[in-house]
């Protein structure tokens, strides 16, 4: 008897015995065969992390049994990891109904499914997001991380969101759980540097501007954020590092070149570097409206008022629907007034009189419906009539805003208009101009001090102590507010109040000494007995407690001629800042009814628009 045959009659003598305790008898073992050690060990290596080595040794099994199910269902794993899902499907879509490996491809064929709705999810979300709409982005987010609530792309979409939507807690919520869900660690930094200089704008700007530079994902620095580091970073004088920012973004690779280049002219122009700014505009093409009306305002600022109104009466012929270069030619009209102190008499090159063109445009703005409907064409009207003295401009164009809104980017140009009209005697018409903005803003404390000033300066005292009260309790720290409000005090015959709140207000420990040696003069005109101290170098103080013009600071608000910084911490006039106190306070007791200063003459300089200054030019 051959060997093998007496092996398997033996294995039938034993088999009864061996089915009784519950083995299974086969001929020979899978995982004795050579695919089946190949197989156990590549299943070994891959969920042992070694993919790459495991993967090699599946194509072996592959050669050997090209229809061995568990390389299939391991290869869309592979493939699945690697979020390729079309070949993790090829894989796994045939083993559906396997006995074995069926429901694990089951599973993961519907994870395919979810993680392709996640992506659609964080597309759409990240389109919200480059868009600007971040309730929206945010909204989207907070649902789908119901569904997925570790999914990192997701959280860090919503932190984002939640960010620039200005909920702090929900931001600072969503960031940790993007750090515990195993978020990227540079990823994490950049939120946190999000959140914390976003937030710290209002108290820590300086704290706020490190942050943001910190910044390493230039999708975390929208066009909201990059506004807020240039408005930062001005405020502090950062010139030259603000624009070392935005070189480098220029160099970034995918960034926009052409927002950036809009972005530094604009930086150039607003810090007073116009020739930059030219140089700039000038050394590529001019490919939009906004490029022309870029170099247009170059050119006016840059003293260079005609060449901007010959630039802009071309660009009219060219693109005459496009109302923005004549309010450009008015607006370099305006400068080139206010630079020489006189309206141009001449003709430009066509030979059209300066004059009659601005009487032109006015009229066109003042009759044409879509104009006369649009607050700032004819707040420009009412400007260039000041510029003209030309009163029955003025009616119309303050007829006109009385219909319209008061919308927030024009209050503070609206309140320099009514400021000027004061200036130049037609008080008439800045009165009911500046009752026309406080039925529209009953609360502004800037409205009510300038509509105060002028019923002051017209005998209606009781009028301008009521809103200059209400202006004094919304903004306690003014002093052109004070001064004003006490000299109405006194004309009221309220000397013994007026004089207290002059002394409570000495008692600030923060005032600065011009500040504090003026309020000390008012004081002692009113009855008190109070060293002033030495007189101050450059400054004297008047009796009536008034600055000197040679004085180095107004308490009005007012710039003083050395730069010295103005005791309330307002802007300069010109200055966009909503915090500027526009014009010079009245002091003493106001002139009689009916006897105003004498007008200026037809020869008189119209100083209505400061002459711009170049600082940091080259």
């Amino acid at each position: 008897m051959s060997p093998t045959l007496r092996r398997l009659l033996l294995l039938a003598a034993a088999t009864p015995f061996l089915l009784a305790a519950g083995w299974t008898v086969t001929a020979q073992s899978p995982d004795q065969t050579v695919e089946g050690r190949l197989f156990l060990r590549a299943e070994t290596l891959f969920n042992k992390g070694k993919l790459d080595e495991a993967m090699a040794d599946f194509a072996r099994v592959a050669r050997l049994r090209p229809d061995h199910p568990g390389v299939r269902f391991y290869s869309g794993e592979f493939w699945f990891r690697r979020q390729d899902f079309a070949k993790a499907r090829s894989f796994l879509q045939p083993l559906a109904d396997h006995p074995e490996y069926g429901s694990r491809a089951r599973q993961r064929l519907s994870d395919m499914a979810v993680s392709g709705r996640q992506a659609s999810i964080v597309k759409d979300i990240q389109a919200y997001l480059d868009g600007g709409a971040w309730n929206q982005a945010l909204e989207s987010g907070r649902r789908a991380l119901e569904a997925s609530p570790d999914h990192t792309g997701l959280l860090w979409s919503a932190t984002f969101a939640a960010a620039m939507s200005g909920q702090q807690n929900l931001a600072e919520q969503l960031a940790r759980r993007f750090a515990q869900a195993g978020g990227e660690p540079d990823r994490q930094a950049d939120l946190r540097h999000l959140i914390d200089g976003w937030f710290a704008r209002g108290h820590a700007p300086q704290e706020a501007v490190q942050h943001l530079l910190a910044i390493a994902d230039p999708r975390l620095r929208p066009p909201p954020v990059m506004a807020a580091l240039e408005e930062l970073m001005l405020a502090a004088k950062q010139h030259d590092a603000f624009e070392q920012l935005l070189l480098e973004e220029r160099q970034r690779p995918g960034a926009d070149q052409r927002a950036v280049d809009r972005r530094l002219v604009r930086f150039y122009t607003a810090t007073g570097q116009y020739q930059k700014g030219l140089r700039l505009v000038s050394a590529r093409p001019i490919e939009s409206m906004d490029d022309n009306l870029d170099y247009l305002e170059l050119l006016t600022l840059s003293a260079q008022e005609e060449k901007a109104m010959d630039t802009a009466r071309m660009l009219m012929d060219l693109q005459g629907n496009d109302r923005r270069f004549h309010h450009a030619w008015l607006r370099a009209f305006h400068h080139l007034v206010g630079r020489t102190g006189q309206v141009p008499m001449g003709k430009d090159a066509r030979g059209s009189p300066f004059r009659l063109i601005a009487l032109g445009e006015v009229n066109r703005i003042l009759t044409t419906p879509a104009e006369s409907g649009n607050p700032a064409a004819v707040l420009t009207a009412l400007r260039t009539g000041i510029v003209l003295r030309d009163e029955g401009i003025m009616k119309k164009a303050i007829d006109h805003l009385a219909r319209l809104p008061v919308e927030d980017r024009l209050l503070d140009e609206m309140i320099e208009a009514a400021e000027d009209m004061t200036e130049h005697h037609h008080r008439a018409q800045a009165i009911w101009f500046l009752e026309v903005l406080l039925s529209q803003r009953p609360d502004d404390h800037r409205i009510q001090r300038s509509l105060a000033e002028n019923y002051y300066l017209d005998n209606r005292t009781a009028e301008a102590l009521a809103l200059l009260k209400s202006a004094h309790a919304t903004e306690p720290k003014s002093v052109r507010t004070l001064l004003l409000l006490v000299d109405a005090m006194t004309s009221a015959g309220q000397a013994a109040a007026a004089l207290d709140l002059v002394l409570e207000r000495l008692k600030d420990p923060y005032l600065e000494e011009a500040v504090r040696r003026q309020l000390k003069t008012k004081a002692n005109v009113l009855g008190a007995e109070i060293d002033v101290g030495p007189a101050l170098s450059s400054a004297s103080a008047s009796p009536d407690g008034s600055t000197q013009p040679d004085g180095t600071a107004n308490p009005d608000g007012t710039p003083t001629p050395d730069g010295a910084p103005n005791p309330d911490g307002a802007a300069p006039p010109g200055d966009a800042s909503p915090t500027a106190d526009p014009a010079p306070a009245p002091t003493g007791t106001p002139p009689a009814t009916g006897s105003p200063p004498a007008a200026p003459g037809p020869d008189t300089p119209l100083n209505l628009f400061p002459t711009q200054t170049t600082p940091g030019e080259e």
